[in-house]
């Protein structure tokens, strides 16, 4: 079958035959996609600067980011150098100031995230998970996997995972899309 008649079939079967509000489109996502995901993560026990939870793992915080999302949280005072176990996974950067610190998911799992201070102490040890986007849907025809970004409206988006061949289609187009917007006229 074309891919465009299973997008069809899977939206049919997702959403029902009648027209959905925006919002119950992205609430039906949210429980279908990251229902699983949610119900792993325990309870919140501290805050971010920007008002989302950090939450204790055992002994252990964890802190949370979407993939291709960034987030700032704080520091502890004296925090000189920040080590990321897997920087495939999350990117880290210190803010100037040193008192808080920059998140960015970069690729799928969990990897660990050590502050020290001037003489090496560790002053920070917490875990970095990086999660899935809530408003991508995936289309799986046998091996191939193809992503679809839908807030509300769905339209296709290269992730991680994603069948080369769709991948590399949608990231060329992504690409010289951008190419354009910066004027070089095409981005190859």
């Amino acid at each position: 079958m074309p891919s465009r008649l299973w997008l069809f079939i899977a939206f049919v079967i997702a959403f029902g035959s009648e027209p959905a509000q925006a919002e119950t489109a992205s609430k039906m996502l949210a429980v279908v996609l990251d229902q699983a995901t949610v119900a792993k993560l325990p309870p919140p026990t501290s805050t971010r600067i920007d008002g989302n939870p950090m939450v204790a793992d055992g002994a252990a915080k964890i802190l949370a980011v979407v993939l291709d999302q960034a987030t700032v949280a704080e520091l502890p005072p004296r925090t000189s150098t920040l080590i990321v176990g897997n920087p495939m996974i999350a990117d880290v950067t210190m803010l100037k100031t040193g008192a808080a610190m920059v998140v960015t998911g970069k690729g799928y799992g969990q990897t660990n995230l050590i502050g020290l201070d001037d003489e090496g102490r560790v002053l920070l040890d917490e875990q970095l998970r990086v999660l899935p986007p809530k408003t991508v849907v995936v289309l799986q025809n046998g091996t191939s996997h193809v992503s679809y970004s839908c807030n509300p409206d769905c339209m296709p988006t290269a992730q991680l995972g994603d069948d080369p061949k769709s991948f590399n289609e949608v990231g060329g187009q992504i690409s010289s899309r951008n190419g354009y917007a910066l004027g070089s006229g095409g981005g190859k």
